[in-house]
């Protein structure tokens, strides 16, 4: 049964859905040079990422921490992944590179450290789709906005990840990818990524605005 809030959330999904579409068409229609400065490192594509999973993250906290913590979790692991903290300086390797934890060249200190953080990664992976993939199946069934919203989003990640560094995955396979193909594809990469980001903060305030209006039915 369609409800006003089913409504909403499915227009809610279909502005998001038109609004990343729009994104990505303009940008790469758009000349290679205007629009680099916008997609480097730190700049505003990479800061408004993280800031929608940081006001994602803060609406999870305030709606229900006790019971949303492993989502708010994941999505704080996706903005640290967006700063490429996983990468950082302080890591000789990377976290989830296997060197980390078997070159000798690694200190015992920066291995339990680098492991323990993996600990902390896998078990909110493991929260999240225990508690998370059985709604997410249930509302695809129905088409409910949130589970659309994630879904959408986690395809933008796998389109996003699949750019990442194209021309390096396919010398491989004798595939020769042009400057300007290679640099439209670093453009999409971060418009999806952006778009992923917007994806789970409009899935964030939906579930939000759903919490408030049971709070408010059940008082």
């Amino acid at each position: 049964m369609n409800t006003p809030e089913t409504t909403n959330g499915r227009q809610t999904y279909l502005a998001m859905l038109a609004a990343v579409l729009i994104t990505v068409v303009i940008a790469v229609s758009l000349p290679v040079t205007w629009v680099d400065p916008w997609m480097a490192e730190s700049g505003p594509f990479e800061q408004g990422s993280v800031l929608c999973y940081a006001l994602a993250v803060a609406v999870l906290l305030f709606t229900n921490a006790r019971r949303l913590w492993p989502y708010a979790g994941g999505l704080a692991l996706f903005a640290l992944r967006e700063l490429d903290m996983d990468k950082a300086s302080f890591f000789t390797e990377g976290v989830f590179k296997a060197r980390q934890y078997s070159g000798d060249h690694v200190s015992l200190i920066e291995k339990a450290l680098s492991l323990a953080i993996l600990i902390v990664v896998l078990v909110i992976a493991f929260k999240c789709l225990q508690r998370g993939l059985p709604a997410l199946l249930r509302g695809l069934r129905q088409l409910d906005a949130v589970s659309l919203l994630i879904t959408t989003g986690l395809f933008l990640a796998v389109l996003a990840k699949s750019l990442d560094g194209l021309r390096r995955k396919l010398a491989p396979l004798g595939i020769e990818v042009s400057n300007f193909v290679s640099a439209k594809a670093g453009i999409i990469e971060e418009t999806t990524e952006l778009g992923l980001a917007a994806m789970m903060l409009a899935a964030t305030v939906t579930v939000w605005q759903r919490e408030r209006v049971a709070s408010d039915y059940l008082n």
